[in-house]
C-alpha cells in the first residue's frame, strides 16, 4: 500500500499525518518529516498516526528518537490517532507506549489544542 507523510503548520503547532504503512520502507521518509516539522520548532508537534495501517518497529524507533529530539529541543510532541486505531493501539499496548508518549485523543479542538486531553 505505501505510506504517505504530510505535515501542516496551525496557529504554530506543526502537525505530522502518516497514512498507511509505516514499515522499514517508510520509516526515512517519516524521519525526515519529523526532523523538518522539529527544526526551528518552539512549540508543539503533533504526530497523527490515524491513517496508519500497519506499524512495525522501524516507525517505532523514528517515532521514540523524534521524541527525543523534541525533549532535547523544549518542543512538546504528542501522539494522536491511536485511541480507535487498532493496528497502531495493539503495538503502542505491546510495546507499553502509552507511558513513554503524550497520546491525545482527536476530539474537539483536535489535539492541537492546548488543552488536550490525555489518555
Amino acid at each position: 500500500m505505501g505510506c504517505t507523510v504530510r505535515t501542516d503548520v496551525v496557529d504554530g503547532v506543526a502537525r505530522v499525518r502518516v497514512t498507511g504503512e509505516l514499515d522499514l520502507l517508510a520509516a526515512p521518509l517519516f524521519g525526515r518529516a519529523l526532523a523538518g516539522a522539529l527544526r526551528g520548532r518552539s512549540g508543539a508537534l503533533v504526530v497523527d498516526l490515524a491513517g496508519v495501517t500497519l506499524l512495525t518497529s522501524n516507525g517505532i524507533r523514528v517515532l521514540v528518537d523524534a521524541r527525543d529530539d523534541a525533549e532535547r529541543a523544549g518542543v512538546r510532541l504528542r501522539v494522536a490517532g491511536v485511541t480507535g486505531n487498532r493496528p497502531v493501539a495493539r503495538v503502542f499496548a505491546l510495546l507499553r507506549l502509552d507511558d513513554a508518549f503524550e497520546i491525545v485523543d482527536d476530539g474537539p479542538g483536535g489535539p492541537a489544542a492546548e488543552g488536550a486531553r490525555r489518555r
